[in-house]
């Protein structure tokens, strides 16, 4: 959760990538999204991009695409978006030159077009604004080419869509304390970016102004293919975002690594979001967290939060709802967490509210659950004097080698399930399911 913690040391960690190298590298960043036969960008296709391919092969040769050989200067080559350089590639081109007359693209803006540098060291704020107030007001795209673009100050996507190439289109914090890229209005999205934030020897600091990015009560929302380095709160954040049971909000496809707080956290009556296929890495707290704390104007709910890749945690949990209703966990892998794999919970020291309708289905836990001080299970489960957890069903988890206890479910609870769950390697003088003398007639196993 993303909070702050008066009984710890508050950790310092510099920038790394390599956590994020696991993921499969996604085609866009070798193809340009807006004309794939646009090889070198120039918002024309003509037979100079043909050219560029064949001497790329003649060069190096057919070869799969990978990140080692990634940045702001490569050019698109992977015409057919397989992620594979070969003749398929010559071919597409070919056709693209044959079936269309060269011309510009015209349905986006070019954020160089407005006078961004995009070397990292020129301030490129005042063009990211008037780009991003211009394509506003002409209904447009906002397109970000490949390059690092310094901004001084935050910026809002304001019911508009901001996309790139991938993780060659980089925005740089300037200022790690003021460095937010919000999301406000209707249907913003943010599509293939990366945002770096140096955190260097900062410590954690609070919600809101120090997030990477802040889906901030807007109604609708789409962040997708969304890379996050470094941050001195939550890496992505939705305060009050919604969507609705027909177009779910989604956060999707997106890399988040050493922040200092939540990797994703998702509160203050955020409702009908998707989280999915994410990864999650080194993350100062909770890798995905759902909250609702006493004074939010409503609860956090129908949440879903699937097939995502979290752990290596330095504090907190895997995937966490403490204060929240009807939320799904199902297929993801979670390992080697510093506290509990999952946990589900309403915390009284936090002032989180009641936890209800809560399925934790089909997911994976290897070596969660790190600290010797805390004792935490892979999956833990309980409520408080003020708010109970109810009607949570967890099933066909497989959980092995916890540290501790495989399940364990404390007291202030009712109607919980434990169904079909694996537990192995669960260490000597712990147990595979521990639940309270208090939580046993609210407990079926089975």
């Amino acid at each position: 959760m993303a909070k702050e913690r008066p009984t710890r040391t508050q950790r310092r960690r510099g920038l790394s990538i390599e956590s994020l190298e696991e993921r499969r590298l996604l085609a866009s960043d070798w193809q340009n999204p807006i004309e794939p036969a646009d090889v070198n960008d120039d918002s024309i296709v003509s037979p100079i991009d043909l050219l560029l391919v064949i001497n790329d092969i003649r060069k190096s040769g057919s070869r799969v695409l990978d990140a080692s050989s990634l940045d702001t200067t490569t050019l698109f080559v992977d015409v057919s978006g397989d992620g594979i350089l070969s003749p398929i590639d010559v071919l597409q081109g070919i056709n693209a030159l044959r079936s269309r007359t060269p011309r510009p693209t015209v349905d986006f803006l070019h954020l160089k077009a407005f006078g961004a540098k995009g070397d990292g060291v020129t301030d490129d704020l005042a063009a990211i604004n008037e780009a991003l107030s211009r394509a506003r007001a002409e209904n447009k795209r906002l397109y970000i080419p490949a390059g690092t673009y310094l901004h001084s100050a935050p910026f809002s996507i304001e019911s508009q869509e901001v996309f790139g190439v991938g993780r060659r289109s980089i925005f740089l914090a300037g200022d790690p304390l003021n460095s937010v890229i919000y999301l406000r209005g209707t249907n913003p999205v943010l599509r293939s970016v990366s945002h770096v934030i140096n955190t260097g020897s900062l410590t954690r600091q609070s919600t809101g102004p120090q997030a990477s990015i802040a889906a901030w009560e807007c109604d609708g929302l789409l962040i997708d293919n969304v890379t996050i380095l470094g941050g001195t709160s939550i890496g992505i954040l939705s305060y009050g975002g919604k969507g609705t049971a027909s177009a779910p909000a989604m956060i999707t496809n997106c890399r988040v690594s050493n922040t200092l707080a939540d990797t994703i956290h998702l509160t203050h009556g955020s409702e009908w979001i998707v989280v999915e296929n994410c990864l999650c890495r080194n993350g100062g707290d909770d890798g995905i967290a759902v909250v609702s704390y006493a004074g939010d104007p409503s609860i956090t709910r129908n949440i879903v939060i699937r097939n995502n890749d979290v752990g290596y945690t330095t504090w907190g949990r895997g995937i966490a709802v403490s204060g929240g209703s009807d939320v799904l966990i199902g297929n993801n892998t979670i390992a080697r967490t510093e506290s509990a794999g999952i946990l589900i919970y309403s915390e009284e020291f936090w002032k989180t509210i009641a936890v209800q309708r809560i399925i934790v289905r089909n997911n994976i836990l290897t070596e969660v659950s790190s600290n010797p001080v805390k004792h935490h299970p892979a999956i833990l489960i309980g409520g408080s004097t003020d708010y109970l957890v109810e009607n949570v069903t967890v099933e066909g988890n497989t959980i092995t080698r916890p540290n501790f206890d495989g399940i364990r479910v404390d007291a202030f609870v009712t109607s919980i399930a434990l169904t079909s769950n694996a537990i192995t390697g669960v260490p000597d003088g712990k147990q595979a399911i521990n639940i309270s003398e208090e939580a046993r007639p609210y407990v079926t196993v089975s």
